[in-house]
């Protein structure tokens, strides 16, 4: 039976994070069972520690479903916010800081290095740009 597969949102609960790690070398003349259990494995998302607000935390590499939820809410809202909310964790941990609710409260803070830091990161665990507030 297939599994209903639909982009996660903004989550209040404490989500688990992948964990399992698979890591599957290439082979010459792979079958498709074989390419397709090697693509499909769970890898560990990367973490890169980034100081936010004065304080170490760990910033976690989005799902391909985080970054589509990003995409779709940064058109009215902010998704550098919403990575904040999503992929901030506790150092050494999968505990994320903040919560949905913190989203008005975050989104109003002056926009400072802090900011560009995580946007940074984001970009580096991504490969993809996440575009800053400009000071038109």
């Amino acid at each position: 039976m297939a599994k209903d597969v639909t982009a996660t949102n903004l989550a209040t609960e404490q989500d688990d994070l992948p964990s399992a790690v698979v890591e599957t070398a290439p082979k010459a003349n792979m079958t498709r069972e074989e390419l397709r259990a090697a693509m499909l494995a769970m890898k560990e998302p990367k973490v890169e520690k980034v100081k936010f607000l004065g304080m170490d935390i760990d910033l976690r590499q989005p799902t391909v479903g985080g970054m589509a939820d990003m995409q779709r809410v940064q058109v009215g809202q902010n998704g550098l916010v919403i990575a904040v909310i999503q992929y901030a964790c506790v150092p050494g941990t999968q505990d994320r800081i903040f919560e949905a609710d913190d989203f008005d409260m975050l989104q109003n803070m002056p926009f400072d290095a802090s900011w560009a830091d995580v946007a940074n990161a984001v970009g580096r665990l991504t490969s993809v740009n996440i575009p800053l507030p400009s000071g038109n």
